[in-house]
């Protein structure tokens, strides 16, 4: 059986009704762990209280510690574009970083690189920022999607 570092990379078409959510996690190996791929905005659904949209995410064990790529958009508002962020938990504290826009069928390639000293390396299409979270050990990796159809493409997990 493959280890996460030697699977080959999988193509995920998360595709959800208004108001639901579908996801695809990885437990990860301890060490410097990424999580790649390239992430397509396909479809935007209308649901009252969700959002559309995709997340690519990393978290420790418990949860407390986590950073995220989230592509999410509003059809009420504009029907090809969405916008692209970061969301970071780290020590009891959130942050949002937004990134900029983003359309429908925009391939995005994406990476988040962590390393146990508590650095994460996030890239989406041109955008590089560096977060910080607790030192420790990223256990998860998952990409997510909700109120829409979201494909992640050369999807990768595991050590670096």
């Amino acid at each position: 059986m493959a280890t996460p570092a030697a699977a080959a990379p999988l193509t995920y078409d998360c595709d959800t009704t208004p108001g639901h959510f579908s996801e695809l996690s990885q437990d990860l190996p301890p060490g410097p762990v990424t999580v790649s791929g390239i992430l397509t905005p396909h479809v935007m659904n209308i649901a009252d209280r969700w959002a559309p949209s995709g997340i690519v995410n990393l978290e420790s064990a418990d949860g407390t510690e986590l950073v995220q790529i989230v592509v999410t958009g509003s059809l009420r508002i504009d029907k090809e574009s969405m916008s692209a962020s970061l969301r970071v938990t780290s020590e009891g504290k959130e942050q949002k970083i937004d990134l900029g826009i983003v359309s429908l069928m925009q391939p995005l390639p994406f990476s988040l690189a962590w390393d146990p000293a508590g650095k994460v390396l996030v890239k989406l299409a041109n955008w590089r920022r560096e977060v910080a979270l607790r030192p420790g050990s990223v256990a998860k990796a998952s990409v997510s999607c909700s109120t829409g159809e979201f494909l992640f493409e050369k999807l990768a997990f595991g050590a670096r």
